[in-house]
């Protein structure tokens, strides 16, 4: 690299400038030393190395202590007893575009599932993949008290109520990976 004349002194300035807001160092590789010009002893050019950057207020921390967590409130499981209308939700996603920089949005609509039935007695009817029928029990988990014991899929279905929207619930798979939504039937 050259330096055009009366750059040397720019920088140089700007060395300086950056040194006196100590945001981190020039260093040169191999022994060289840093020139006033901003070159290294041996012609080639100085590596600038930035100091670590650190947040002005200290962070803050919770107070060490018990669970802050909010529990969810108690359930009625009797509110959670009969028909419920069921829906998969839409999904939206996006998938990049032949033309850089662009992308694809694509919404899917929800579909009807069919009407689940939860009754007093420990017994369900759902109406979803040809219709299922079976037992649920207590789960004991606040946030999803009832597990219906799906045999037609060999998967165990959680029930617990939406408690962003009142009068409708969320049925969830033991794993988490599918899940359905409810709403009172009419």
């Amino acid at each position: 690299m050259r330096l055009v004349p009366g750059s040397a002194l720019l920088a140089a300035a700007l060395l300086l400038a950056a040194g006196s807001a100590s945001a981190g160092t020039y260093r040169c590789l191999g022994g060289a030393r840093v020139l006033a010009d901003g070159r290294c002893s041996d012609g080639s050019i100085a590596i600038y190395e930035a100091t670590p950057m650190t947040p002005e207020r200290p962070v803050r921390r919770p107070p060490a202590g018990p669970d802050r967590r909010i529990p969810a409130p108690p359930v009625a499981l009797s509110s959670l007893y009969g028909a419920w209308s069921t829906s998969v939700p839409g999904a939206v996603w996006q998938t990049p575009s032949a033309i850089p920089g662009w992308a694809t949005l694509h919404i899917s609509r929800g579909a009807l599932a069919g009407l689940l039935v939860i009754y007093p007695d420990g017994r369900y009817v759902w109406n979803a993949y040809g219709g299922k029928r079976g037992v649920w029990r207590r789960s004991g988990d606040p946030e999803y008290p009832i597990l219906i014991e799906d045999r037609a899929e060999r998967r165990t279905w959680k029930v617990g109520p939406n408690l962003r929207q009142p009068g409708r619930i969320y049925i969830v798979e033991g794993n988490g990976y599918f899940h359905y939504e409810g709403r009172r039937a009419r």
